[in-house]
């Protein structure tokens, strides 16, 4: 798959925090913890909660998102698997201030937030990747509110199903609904149906159900650049 620079830092992503931890740190965060599951559109996290930990999930996807005084929602970040939450409301003694919902039946890992706190206390090793991680998840969330922005909503339609693809892995095939994919592009859901329709008539994807699926990659990044 071909892409341009001009659309590449739209497939920026945190990189697992798990992943800059030795085998001692990892063993102590998860020595306690416990799988929970959560069936698609239930709640994990409401937005006037303190964050009980780290959230860490091991399968399916979740929306991060707030909700407008009309009901609607904004939905900052669709997470998938080893993608984490709650972390920014440990450290600021805030509430959460967000919503994260399961889009599908979940399955997601809870580290403590006092186990967190312990460890922070004790291994430089792990303040340091939080760190890391809060800093990549700022400018994941410039890039979501700048960058997007400054896109006809043409363009941010092709750049979300290419960035949504590659990040979560899905092999080419979306299945979300309209509803979710229209918040978290920034539009109402009669426009973004009008965009997609224009993306299948091009041929640059097909659409089957709630289901979309890109089969032209390099002509859709074309339209993500505004080349087309």
């Amino acid at each position: 798959m071909e892409v341009t620079l001009a659309i590449d830092k739209f497939f920026y992503k945190a990189t697992p925090l798990w992943d800059h931890l030795s085998a001692d740190v990892l063993n102590n965060l998860f020595s306690n913890t416990a799988l929970q599951t959560y069936k698609k559109n239930a709640t994990i996290v409401h937005d006037f909660e303190y964050s009980a930990g780290i959230y860490n999930i091991r399968k399916g996807f979740v929306k991060i998102y707030s909700v407008n005084p009309n009901g609607s929602e904004d939905i900052v970040f669709i997470l998938g698997r080893d993608s984490i939450f709650g972390v920014t409301p440990i450290f600021n003694n805030e509430r959460c201030g967000v919503f994260a919902t399961a889009i599908t039946d979940c399955e997601i890992e809870l580290v403590s937030k006092e186990t967190v706190k312990k460890e922070m206390e004790k291994s430089p090793e792990f303040s340091q990747a939080i760190v890391l991680y809060l800093a990549q998840m700022a400018k994941m969330l410039n890039i979501k509110l700048l960058d997007y922005a400054r896109k006809p909503l043409l363009g941010r339609v092709a750049i979300s199903l290419l960035a949504l693809d590659n990040n979560l892995k899905l092999n080419s095939t979306l299945a979300f609904s309209r509803e979710d994919l229209a918040n978290y592009i920034g539009t109402a859901v009669e426009s973004l149906v009008r965009q997609i329709k224009k993306l299948k008539t091009d041929n640059l994807i097909i659409v089957k159900g709630r289901k979309i699926t890109i089969i032209d990659y390099n002509g859709l990044t074309k339209v993500a650049t505004g080349l087309v």
